[in-house]
């Protein structure tokens, strides 16, 4: 073996691990963000909570203050799920899942109850995937971003989809733990910079007093999901979320 040749054994491990390395420390991300449906409707009802207080003596405080805090910020602590992870959104409304597709093409699913799909009856810890039963409401969109051809600019397209219901869910969708009645997605053409994030159309969300019973839906299943890790940074003048 020659000297050039021992040279580039040495080198191709380092540049190797490196490109490793760098992905890690910083991949891409799909977000988008819940928004209130009507912020008139939001102000109303918050008032009306805060003066009305607790008219039926069955309500307990906790219900009180679920409600409270519901009705101010609806589109907070909504579950979601995709690719075998699960979060929930935030007080501005924004979901935040590592990006495992290289087409900038996504599934959307919008309903309150999946189902798991086991593999052994006996076996409840093994799953193929999630269904769902044919009589859970739902909406089912793709979401695909496309060139527009007289201005260049890439642009957002919403289209809404039939999935067969006691077929398995596609792995790759993403999946909003809410009432689809109460849930609609911007369809308004946006521009869309590339940079290998995937920034998804905003979602509105109306207040809606099932969200306990969603949310109970899907503790049920949560033990087949990861859970979102988060890091945080704290530099000079900066406050930085990192999805890991």
């Amino acid at each position: 073996m020659t000297n050039k040749s021992k040279i580039l054994v040495l080198i191709l491990p380092i540049f190797f691990n490196n490109t490793t390395l760098a992905m890690k420390s910083s991949p891409f991300v799909i977000t988008f963000f819940l928004k209130p449906l009507t912020e008139t409707l939001i102000e109303q009802e918050t008032v009306a909570n805060d003066f009305g207080g607790i008219k039926d003596p069955k309500d307990t405080a906790i219900k009180s203050i679920f409600n409270r805090m519901y009705n101010a910020h609806p589109q907070a602590g909504i579950y979601a799920t995709y690719n075998g992870n699960a979060t929930v959104s935030d007080i501005n409304g924004q979901i935040t899942f590592l990006r495992k597709v290289v087409e900038p093409k996504i599934h959307l699913l919008v309903t309150e109850e999946i189902e798991p799909l086991l593999n052994n009856p006996l076996q409840k810890n093994i799953i193929e995937g999630f269904i769902l039963e044919p009589h859970i409401n739902h909406k089912f969109y793709l979401i695909e971003l496309r060139e527009n051809k007289e201005t260049k600019n890439y642009e957002w397209t919403v289209q809404e989809e039939i999935i067969s219901k006691r077929k398995k869910i596609p792995y790759n969708t993403i999946i909003l733990f809410a009432d689809p009645k109460n849930a609609s997605i911007s369809t308004v053409n946006k521009t869309v910079k590339m940079d290998g994030n995937l920034l998804l159309p905003d979602i509105y969300i109306k207040p809606n007093s099932d969200l306990q019973l969603t949310t109970l839906s899907f503790l049920k299943i949560r033990q087949y999901f990861s859970r979102v890790k988060k890091k945080y940074e704290f530099k000079p003048g900066l406050y930085q979320e990192r999805i890991i």
